[in-house]
């Protein structure tokens, strides 16, 4: 079954546990995965929260 072209494929990846220059070209990280879906599609440099996104999780 396709999904209809009218509505966007939207992928929200979001990691933790690392350091923001992790994805940046000149670090010794290879994120060859993570790279190609940052330059494909559409990257939040300055993206701001209340409390981590990991806080939920941790508190059960």
């Amino acid at each position: 079954m396709q999904a209809p072209v009218d509505r966007p494929n939207i992928l929200i990846f979001m990691t933790d546990q690392e350091r923001a220059d992790v994805v940046e070209p000149d670090h010794p990280c290879l994120t060859p995965n993570a790279d190609r879906l940052a330059a494909e599609g559409v990257r939040f440099r300055q993206v701001y929260a209340p409390t981590a996104h990991c806080c939920p999780a941790r508190a059960t």
